[in-house]
């Protein structure tokens, strides 16, 4: 039995025009070697292996992760308003401190105030920095590689049609906001990009089985391991992501991982191979309610651990992988057994285990554990689906949280308002008086009501002391002007400053803006603090479309041919084979400015309209439907108002989609022309007339054509913009369009006309327009009254226009005159 991971061997064909000579055909590169669907036969053997060195991985660095968690952590425990927290940086153990009460950190008694609410200023400077993060998409753009190579050209711009379609079937704006959130609580995304089936989403295949679609995942920090000490992502050996799913949900997606029995391997609340379970509780704990003690007795037994571990493969040079390999070669399909010969190598020699694995994974290993039982493991590299990205430029890949510097702040907050309300609580002033207990007990039980009235009886002091005089009250309390001072300078412009979110990202004017001109520079001052952040944002998305991108072209349930929404509301066709590695690349619109709220885009149009509206380029602006529905969405009343032009031209574009995959079609009109002009040629020869003229109609009709009653300017005006774009010069240009043809073959080009049928479909389509309008002015000019003769013309002139005659001139119904 030959192993599966031979190549077949040269063969060999007689070729005719050698006289017969045998030619050595190429041998066809063989399929990658594998055991089973996604290696889940593999063998014991390369399974040891890759566990250990997931095991080796995961302690690597394992006292910087403790404090990477434990940060992590405690951001997230302050997010959420649980902001009493202390924590021991050295065994990654914290605990929540309870009003009254004391902890023990590390053997340090912490004795905790009787006051101890959280005052929540944290969350509010976040959604800030959030708000400004995530109010507007992500400028990225897509670029060939070899900017005068038409096949990268034609990648690129394949890529970007597909972007619309990963938009519509993802929560682009959920992702969004996850990865702002993470840059600010946990300072590290990652960002994994791959092919899901999902049939609650995106419904069934062909085969009737779920589709599978393009999707993105964003973790932080508790949920991924990657190496510290790396400075970017080209150095770092390995990522580990980790998923906590309910153990149904586990079977279900992994139904293999059961015996001939029924019987499963996988363990209900069991963790992952390599992690402690101080770290699956740090991550799991963050996701409770209570943040203080998790509960870790029953309370998880329905989720288990799903670890995705990807590994360079220069991680297969380790000393583990230097043993020789004795097991299986392969595994064969049909046969349902592994494949017995040994593993060699070119030279015959047996196979280390490190050469079977990079066999088997020749751009690196994607390894999936289910707790701790092995699941599959695909040959994937790291770089066509992992994303690792720090909110700021870093040494490391660790660190860097937005909100990091907020936790002094916070706390101080918190001790000044627990202060405060200690002090309101206990420092209300007493009233003294000088009397017996009946008294006492008569002033205790009285209260007050409206209209009262008291008996004063046997002055303490006689009569000639006044009443004032025989109480005292304290003072009222009154907090020290410092002491608010203080507080509002951390609930304020301390914190502001710290975090960047001064008062310009929430609309409000600072101290110093006193004029317009003042509070917009102070605004931009303040966007540009986020600026290195948001730049972080959109490579993150660059990465993930150019990724998505490239699993799209190898994902069988797409169509050969995909018909995409674009954001301006028109269509365009994509053909996903002519996406590859190195033909395109994604990077943020250097364009694209920093994103703007809505309401920052009305002022900006009421400061733009008056000033364009006088000036050509003005009028045009103003003559475009879609520029109208957009300044209409700007304004909030595009679900009010329908602009009927809009509609029209949206009708054309999806005309214009048909036709340029279709050809014109030939004319029955001009075989009757032809037999008619034939006919009168002849009865004018035999007359002795001269031949009428040869006028036959266009050779050519489009393959859709206009009706009566369509909206012919606007849909003419969009054809002509086509006509002008980029798209069409590709087609013009290229002429490479996999179209349906038309009915009959097109026939030659006609003068001043493309000579592409596709491009010269459009342009006979819109002669049609352009003849209805002709004929619908000719109409209109027809039905119009004759205009009046100019005045003085001769025999033009009315009675009323001779003196004499007007003055002799009857009303209307006077005898001798007709009654009108």
């Amino acid at each position: 039995m030959a192993s599966p991971a031979m190549a077949p061997p040269a063969a060999t064909e007689q070729n005719p025009d050698t006289g017969g000579a045998p030619v050595t055909q190429q041998p066809q590169p063989s399929e990658p070697m594998s055991f089973g669907k996604n290696n889940r036969k593999l063998p014991d053997e390369l399974k040891d292996v890759l566990e250990s060195l997931i095991k080796d991985f995961q302690q690597q660095e394992k006292f910087d992760r403790i404090y990477e968690f434990l940060l992590d952590r405690k951001l997230r425990c302050y997010d959420d308003g649980v902001q009493h927290f202390y924590g021991n940086n050295g065994t990654g153990v914290y605990q929540i401190g309870e009003a009254g009460g004391s902890i023990d950190i590390g053997g340090e008694q912490v004795e905790c105030s009787e006051y101890l609410d959280t005052y929540n200023i944290a969350r509010a400077r976040r959604r800030t920095i959030d708000a400004v993060l995530t109010q507007s998409p992500p400028g990225i753009i897509f670029e060939p590689d070899k900017p005068d190579y038409d096949p990268d050209i034609q990648a690129a711009e394949t890529a970007e049609g597909y972007r619309h379609l990963f938009d519509q079937k993802n929560d682009v704006a959920d992702i969004q906001q996850s990865v702002t959130r993470m840059f600010e609580l946990s300072g590290r995304v990652v960002a994994w990009t791959y092919t899901a089936r999902n049939q609650q989403k995106w419904g069934l295949n062909d085969q009737g089985q779920p589709r599978r679609m393009e999707t993105t995942e964003i973790f932080g920090t508790l949920e991924s391991k990657v190496p510290i000490i790396c400075r970017n992502q080209d150095g770092a050996l390995y990522c580990f992501l980790f998923k906590d799913p309910n153990i149904l949900i586990a079977r279900d997606e992994n139904p293999w991982l059961q015996d001939e029995n029924g019987t499963w391997k996988i363990a209900e609340g069991e963790g992952s191979i390599g992690e402690t379970d101080w770290e699956r509780y740090a991550r799991l704990g963050v996701r409770q309610t209570k943040k203080g003690n998790i509960q870790i007795s029953n309370a998880l037994n329905h989720l288990v651990t799903e670890l995705h571990a990807f590994i360079r493969p220069a991680a297969f040079r380790a000393t583990c992988c230097d043993k020789v390999y004795t097991g299986a070669s392969g595994w064969d399909e049909q046969a349902e057994d592994y494949v017995r010969e040994p593993a060699t190598n070119e030279d015959g020699e047996p196979m280390k285990v490190g050469d079977m694995l990079r066999k088997l994974y020749p751009e690196g290993a994607h390894v999936v554990y289910i707790g701790k039982v092995y699941s599959e493991s695909t040959p994937d590299s790291m770089d066509d689906c992992i994303d690792i990205m720090m909110s700021e430029k870093r040494d490391s890949l660790t660190g860097g949280a937005l909100m990091e510097p907020m936790i002094p702040i916070q706390d101080g907050f918190n001790d000044f308002k627990n202060a405060e309300r200690e002090f309101y609580e206990k420092g209300w002033p007493v009233t003294w008086f000088k009397g017996d207990q009946q008294d006492y007990d008569a002033f205790v039980a009285q209260q007050a009501r409206p209209a009262q009235f008291a008996l004063l009886k046997n002055p303490l002091g006689g009569p000639e002391l006044p009443v004032e005089n025989q109480f005292y009250k304290e003072p009222d309390m009154t907090a020290p002007e410092t002491f608010v001072q203080c507080m509002e300078d951390y609930r304020g412009p301390l914190s502001q400053d710290i975090t960047g979110a001064s008062p310009a990202l929430e609309g409000v004017a600072g101290p110093h803006d006193e004029t317009a001109s003042q509070r917009a520079m102070d605004k931009a001052q303040s966007m540009g603090i986020l600026g290195p952040t948001w730049s972080r944002v959109q490579l993150v998305f660059a990465g993930i479309y150019k990724k998505a991108a490239l699993a799209a072209s190898k994902n069988p349930d797409h169509a050969k041919e995909i018909t995409v929404a674009l954001s301006n509301k028109q269509t365009a066709t994509i053909q996903l084979q002519r996406l590859s590695r190195g033909s395109f690349h994604c990077k943020p619109d250097t364009d694209s400015t920093f994103p703007e709220s809505t309401a920052a885009k009305r002022a900006t149009l009421a400061t733009l309209l008056p000033q364009i509206a006088t000036s050509p380029i003005g009028a045009e602006f103003i003559n475009d439907p879609e520029n109208w529905e957009e300044v209409m969405r700007i304004e909030g009343l595009a679900e009010d108002f329908s602009v009927i032009p809009a509609e029209a031209a949206r009708k054309q574009i999806r005309e214009i989609d048909i036709l340029i995959r279709e050809a014109p079609v030939p004319n029955p009109a001009v075989a009757l022309y032809q037999q008619q002009h034939a006919a009168l040629a002849i009865q004018a020869q035999q007359a002795g007339l001269p031949e009428p003229p040869y006028q036959p109609p266009p050779d050519e009709l489009p393959s859709i054509q206009p009706k009566k009653r369509d909206y012919h300017k606007w849909e003419l005006a969009q054809c002509q913009r086509w006509l002008s774009s980029d798209a069409c010069w590709r087609l013009e240009v290229q002429g490479d369009l996999e179209a349906e043809a038309g009915p009959q073959p097109p026939l030659p080009p006609m003068p001043g006309y493309s000579d592409n049928p596709h491009v010269r479909n459009v342009e006979l389509h819109a002669d049609m327009h352009e003849q209805f309008l002709q004929q619908q002015a000719m109409a209109q000019q027809a039905m119009m009254p004759p205009p009046p003769a100019p005045k003085g013309a001769p025999g033009t002139q009315s009675p009323q226009a001779h003196p004499q005659v007007q003055a002799n001139a009857q009303p209307p119904g006077a005898p001798g005159q007709p009654t009108m």
